[in-house]
């Protein structure tokens, strides 16, 4: 099954009842669950809506490349400098003085930009900018479009696109301007899993509202929690492959003569160190070595794609397009 979501970064009366009332660590991962009408997540503390499997990356270590054009209003280097300070803040959040078991690498530049995940072809997980016919509702400010396991909710792939054609991004803190830090910090939190959070404080809270609101950058304690609870302090081995599925490639699927031929094998690569075996995700000590679990068997990936408005006031609304079709390789 194959279907995109959109979730709106909301306005002040945005998310409704689980803003009424927005316990500490109140953070929610988005789920593997597809409906005309809600956008599926996971809370902490657990909501009334909660419904299918939390979204998560199987390897702890990711590559992801910035699109090599970059931006008319934000030049190569400093679109690089500005994600990779976004992943820094998530990757090097205090989960009670570790950091979580969670590496985001720079890779090589993408001639690519579009969101796609080839099941046939390279891939990367790609942060680009559309400076010219942005082609989805003009209040957005971004969306992050997740592939994933519709079985299990393991991430096969995140893209990320910034909506320069209707917006100025700005990274010196001009008043006029819309926050390029404080929208990939937030974008980066949908990459790794995360939904939006009833906290109104937290970096992943629903609603943004320039000028009033201009930094997302630091993580509020609601985020940290979220970030330690997904992806637990541990050892990665020297030699984890932070390859994207399928093999890394910087051009979109119809520049690709085939597949990548030494792409890495997927579905049975070992992170833990000698002697652990992996559990959910998790890394524990156990005889024998190193046995990763596998997922089962895909029906198809699912896409979910998460997005950032500029909205003073939105009710929060969801939206899928799609259908269901016969299992395929992953």
């Amino acid at each position: 099954m194959s279907t995109k979501r959109t979730l709106p970064f909301a306005g002040v009366i945005g998310l409704l009842g689980m803003l009424a009332a927005a316990p500490a660590h109140a953070y929610c991962r988005t789920s593997n669950t597809t409906t005309p009408t809600f956008e599926g997540h996971v809370c902490t503390p657990s909501h009334k809506d909660d419904s299918g499997l939390p979204l998560f990356w199987g390897m702890p270590r990711i590559t992801y490349s910035v699109q090599m054009d970059a931006s008319k209003d934000v030049p190569f280097d400093t679109a690089r400098l500005a994600v990779r300070t976004a992943f820094d803040a998530w990757t090097s959040a205090d989960c009670e003085g570790q950091p979580p078991r969670l590496e985001l690498i720079e890779g090589a530049p993408a001639l690519c930009a579009l969101d796609e995940y080839n099941k046939d072809r390279g891939n990367a997980n790609i942060i680009f900018f559309v400076d010219e016919g942005w082609s989805d509702d003009t209040s957005k400010l971004a969306i992050t479009t997740v592939t994933f396991d519709v079985n299990s909710g393991e991430i096969y792939d995140a893209d990320m696109a910034l909506n320069t054609t209707d917006w100025p991004f700005t990274t010196d803190g001009a008043p006029d301007g819309i926050d390029l830090l404080s929208v990939l910090t937030h974008e980066a939190g949908h990459f790794v899993g995360l939904s939006h959070s009833p906290d109104p404080e937290a970096t992943m809270t629903a609603h943004y509202h320039p000028p009033e609101q201009l930094d997302l950058s630091s993580l509020a304690e609601d985020d940290r929690a979220g970030i330690c609870a997904m992806y637990p302090p541990g050892p990665i081995a020297d030699g984890c492959d932070a390859t994207p599925r399928h093999g890394f490639s910087s051009l979109c699927a119809e520049d690709q003569s085939g597949p990548v031929l030494d792409a890495p094998p997927t579905g049975e690569r070992c992170c833990c160190l000698e002697g652990d075996v992996c559990v959910d995700g998790v890394c524990v000590e156990a005889p024998g070595g190193c046995a990763c679990t596998t997922s089962p068997a895909p029906l198809g990936p699912g896409v979910v794609a998460l997005h950032l408005a500029a909205l003073v006031a939105s009710l929060l609304r969801r939206r899928a397009t799609g259908g269901r079709r016969a299992p395929a390789p992953a």
